[in-house]
């Protein structure tokens, strides 16, 4: 069914998206503590309920976490181009400031912003100060990137703020979250649950 105007509850397809009405809390379980209004930056991109959402500490306003693995061993060059995982080069756009973060030791390396996107090799405006192994993180490093809550409704691109509504609390689904990593997992001290929904094996995180 078309609708003129969109209305978030009701699945469909609207300005050429199209999002399933999925479920991402466990058998509807819904207390109106767990949900607060939020403010989205702009710019984001169209996102889908169930998004992992946090916080950047220069304007306040909630955005996507942004976050994926290198892909190959990297040593420090300038200018700095660093392969990410297949498919998620996407991700990120020209102007972010962004770190890498070893995935062994915690280390951090800070990295400016990036300069130049082409396909999944990304160039960061700072060079490596020690070099990269494959499987470590690099992500957006404005805030951000510390997971505080759970996008409850869809949300369309635009290029002024938008209002919406975040969990910062409940029983979700999983499979049906957008962003899910083992921070932010830690982030939000969620509990990993295996269970079953219509017979195939999913996690609940209790959060």
């Amino acid at each position: 069914m078309n609708m003129d105007l969109f209305n978030p509850y009701v699945p469909g397809e609207t300005d050429g998206f199209v999002f399933a009405d999925k479920q991402i809390i466990l058998n509807a379980d819904y207390h109106i503590q767990d949900r607060i209004p939020i403010t989205i930056a702009p710019g984001t991109g169209a996102l889908d309920r169930g998004t992992i959402l946090g916080v950047s500490t220069a304007d306040g306003l909630w955005r996507p976490v942004l976050r994926t693995t290198v892909a190959a061993a990297t040593e420090p060059v300038n200018p700095q181009v660093i392969g990410l995982a297949t498919g998620t080069g996407a991700m990120f756009t020209v102007g972010q400031t962004v770190a890498a973060m070893s995935a062994t030791s915690g280390t951090v390396q800070q990295l400016g912003t990036i300069t130049a996107i082409n396909g999944d090799n990304v160039t960061v405006a700072t060079e490596l100060t020690a070099a990269l192994a494959e499987g470590d993180w690099f992500y957006v490093a404005d805030g951000s990137q510390t997971a505080v809550g759970v996008l409850a409704d869809v949300v369309f691109d635009s290029t002024s703020n938008k209002i919406s509504n975040a969990y910062v609390a409940g029983k979700f689904v999983q499979s049906q979250l957008v962003g899910v990593d083992s921070i932010v997992i830690s982030d939000l001290k969620a509990r990993q649950i295996p269970y079953f929904i219509n017979d195939v094996q999913d996690n609940i995180l209790v959060v």
